[in-house]
């Protein structure tokens, strides 16, 4: 082995030194071919240069010649030749193709040119185009200065002649004397000798370039022949470690390779000793191998054989029948299953026709299915009736495969399985109809549950007016009273009774709100919220149960803390929280505020307090509706609904609520909400502080409303105002009147009044000329958020809930009247 592979890298080698020797040879021939070219070039440049200067010489005898003659024959035309030979020299005029031959001797006396014109060159350029040297440009354009002062005398002599018309005797033989004295000879002479002298030197230069060129190539011929012979050298030592790998001749390779491929493993290939590593060994070994595994695959075919007939025996066992169709429609094979499906004998079915067998199957499914695959080449699996000859039909499911003979089908009887499926069918059908039965029922029910809860928002209204109607003379009255003088020991009840009066208040607001969570009626704007802002406003909110306690608030949270959520919602939720973390401490404790950035990229808001903290057991009954953990034996006012309708908030605002708390130590809630990009919130408009807001000029105002006690509360407000002038009307139709009499600034209107409601109230006043541009502003008691929305959309100015606020509704008359000051 190590032979051949010594063999294989000398072959490598050789073949490798040849072709670069190869590539050796071809890059000294292109050498050569140039060195060529290069006495060619050198000959072209003699060749080009003394035609250059024949051309100046042949240009100044044809100047000579066309003067004379036009000096003896006085004809124009010798004239205008002999100007166009000065001007084709100097590049003025086209230059005839070929010019360097014979050209003027050419012309006919009527001008006619033997060839045609090229392009305007000079002389001089075309003498540095043909590179000489700065010594033979000088020769030669010194001859053509010479001839250029040869031609003002020839000019002269041809000016001489045209002195007088017609030409004297006298002029004629003067101007042929000064084209042909000894003057102008000598001056011929001076232009040839310049040429002479260009010529020499051409020569010799050229002579020296041709000569130099013949020596390089005869160096690079010789070099050429010696390369030449390497490449042979190096092909003999290729055809020896050919020789060395292939163990003999290329042809006794051949002839062992041509046996085996024929399959004659029994003929020797001869190997010569210490020939083993070659190729010849290697047949030799192959020639045995191949005969080895020859003896194998015939014990192989007898294998399959028998495993073929297994395989068959096996088809004849299957339950499903098994068939195999030619591309002419010849049954192939079939097995016993097949032919007991086919109502057949095997004998009756191999070797026919399909349609000589089932005469008519053409019109049936199953041929159908046998035609779709045979043509698309592709597998199938269908369930497909047969009737047979008897008239018997019967189901098969048919998986139908393309083979290289045409195709292969494997079928098995479903009659009873189809059968079967007509009556689950069947049973499907009923069941389906029992379904729909019972759909029906559930959609009975859930339109019952849509009127229940049509009829639980109509009832929700309906309590929320019934609720706060009385609750508006209470906290009106209650204001009214706080803005007034009076002791201070009669105005701590006045404060105490306003102060139950919005204790009720915010217990009604709850349960709506906890009733319209609970049925999805919350409507929510979830937009940027800075919580920082939203905190401000809850501890205002909650600031008078927190000094009544005496407690110290420690507020940490994060001015640029911004988050996800309804701002109006967001503010309830903090509220609650707030209120109780200060009714459920002790008296001078601590309300801790803190912000942080959870692993969830939300913010967690945490409101800790100082109070008694929650035992462990009464944690899962902290979040439930009316559960106060046994709060309500304490003293402490609160109804359970607080935390059960913020958990409900700000789970609706996609967050989420939390407390941890030591009993002893104090509670820590929670509300962890969606984190929004600061500097994204909305700025709100600034809202001015109600108590200083007064007005400078008259307003009259109506007030349709049939409730005595908020038509008094009114009345009493506007003593505040005593240049504003009031008047009331209890129905819908006497406050029309009243305004169509007399229109005033604004109208306040009930929404709620008896026979004509307030909505026909404000179609009336908006469908009369005169009434039309009077603000109306919307007072009732139905405060539900869907209420608010439809008057506001019914076209009132503003739309203000009952218990009134007194200050917001002054400030609402300022606004409408235009009269408001903020200082």
């Amino acid at each position: 082995m190590q032979a051949s592979r010594q063999n294989l890298f000398r072959f490598s080698l050789y073949v490798w030194l040849t072709i670069a020797m190869f590539a050796v040879v071809v890059v000294s021939f292109v050498v050569y071919v140039r060195a060529e070219k290069r006495i060619d070039r050198a000959n072209e440049v003699r060749v080009q240069s003394l035609a250059l200067s024949d051309e100046l010489r042949r240009s100044s005898d044809d100047l000579t010649r066309m003067v004379r003659i036009y000096v003896a024959t006085g004809k124009p035309i010798f004239k205008q030749h002999y100007q166009e030979i000065l001007d084709i020299r100097d590049g003025k005029a086209p230059r005839p193709v070929d010019y360097q031959n014979v050209y003027w001797e050419l012309v006919t006396p009527d001008n006619q040119r033997p060839r045609p014109m090229g392009p305007a060159i000079p002389f001089l350029k075309l003498l540095q185009e043909a590179g000489c040297t700065e010594e033979e440009f000088a020769k030669l354009a010194q001859a053509k200065a010479n001839s250029d002062a040869l031609a003002r005398t020839e000019f002269a002599a041809m000016a001489l002649l045209e002195s007088s018309h017609p030409p004297t005797a006298a002029h004629q033989a003067k101007a042929q004397e000064m084209v042909t004295n000894e003057a102008y000879q000598q001056a011929k002479a001076e232009i040839m000798l310049p040429i002479s002298e260009f010529n020499s030197l051409v020569a010799a230069r050229t002579l020296r370039a041709v000569r130099d060129a013949e020596g390089h190539a005869t160096v690079m011929r010789v070099v050429f022949i010696v390369l030449t012979t390497i490449p042979m050298l190096l092909l003999w030592q290729i055809r020896q470690s050919l020789q060395a790998i292939l163990g003999g001749s290329v042809t006794d390779v051949f002839k062992s390779i041509e046996r085996l491929g024929r399959g004659d493993f029994s003929s020797v290939i001869p190997v010569a000793k210490g020939m083993e590593n070659s190729v010849l060994g290697w047949l030799f070994t192959m020639r045995l191998n191949l005969a080895q595994l020859y003896a194998q695959r015939k014990d192989a075919e007898d294998a399959v054989r028998q495993s073929e007939q297994r395989f068959h025996q096996a088809l004849d066992d299957m339950m499903e029948g098994c068939m195999l169709i030619g591309f002419d429609w010849t049954i192939l094979y079939v097995n016993e299953a097949g032919a007991q499906y086919a109502q057949r004998q095997r004998a009756e079915l191999m070797g026919h026709k399909l349609m000589a067998v089932f005469p008519g199957i053409e019109q049936s499914d199953v041929f159908a299915l046998y035609r779709q695959v045979m043509d698309e080449r592709t597998p199938l699996r269908q369930e497909v009736s047969f009737q047979f000859p008897d008239g018997s039909v019967r189901w098969f499911e048919l998986c139908v495969t393309p083979t290289q003979e045409g195709i292969s089908s494997l079928g098995l009887d479903i009659s009873e399985r189809r059968q079967l499926a007509q009556r689950q069918e069947i049973a499907t059908a009923q069941l389906e109809r029992q379904v729909a039965e019972r759909t029906a029922d559930l959609q009975a029910a859930l339109d019952a549950v849509r009127q229940s809860s049509a009829a639980k928002s109509t009832f929700l209204s309906g309590m929320s007016h019934e609720l706060r109607t009385p609750m508006n003379a209470i906290l009106g009255f209650s204001q009214l009273l706080q803005m007034q003088a009076m002791p201070d020991r009669q105005k701590g009840m006045v404060t105490e009774i306003y102060r139950a009066g919005q204790h009720l208040l915010a217990l009604i607001d709850d349960l709506l709100d906890l009733t319209r969570v609970e049925s999805g009626k919350v409507p929510l704007s979830i937009t940027p919220v800075a919580l920082a802002d939203v905190v401000k406003e809850a501890l205002s909110m909650a600031q008078a149960h927190i000094e009544r306690m005496g407690i110290e608030l420690v507020n940490h949270c994060a001015p640029q803390a911004c988050v996800l959520a309804d701002a109006v919602r967001l503010r309830q939720v903090i509220v609650n929280l707030l209120t109780n973390a200060a009714k459920y401490n002790r008296e001078h404790g601590r309300i801790t505020i803190d912000t942080a950035v959870t692993d969830k990229h939300g913010l967690r808001l945490s409101i800790s307090d100082t109070g008694q903290g929650i035992a462990p057991e009464q944690m899962p009954f902290l979040f439930r509706t009316f559960e106060r953990l046994g709060a309500e034996r304490s003293g402490i006012q609160g109804s359970g609904i607080g935390l059960a309708l913020s958990r409900q908030l700000t789970e609706l605002m996609g967050g989420t609520i939390g407390v941890s708390s030591k009993v002893g130590e104090g509670s820590t809630f929670w509300i962890e909400l969606p984190q929004a990009r600061p500097g994204a919130t909305t700025d709100g408009a600034t809202v001015p502080h109600l108590e200083d807001a007064h007005s400078k000029g008259p307003l009259e105002v109506l007030y349709i409303e049939d409730n005595p006690a908020n038509l008094k509360v009114v009345e009493h407000m506007f003593t505040l105002r005593p240049h504003w002038q009031l008047s009331t009307a209890e129905t819908g139709p006497a406050g029309l009147a009243q305004a169509r009499s007399r229109p005033p600034d604004v109208i306040l209107l009930d929404i709620h009044l008896p026979g004509m409601d307030g909505y026909e109230v404000l179609q009336a006043l908006r469908s009369d000329s005169r009434t039309r541009s009077i603000p109306v502003i919307a007072l009732s008691a139905d405060a539900m958020p869907e209420q608010v929305e439809r008057g506001l959309q019914a076209g009132f100015q503003a739309y203000l809930a009952k218990p009134l606020d007194l200050q917001q509704l002054l400030a609402t008359l300022d606004v409408q009247a235009g009269q408001t000051v903020y200082p």
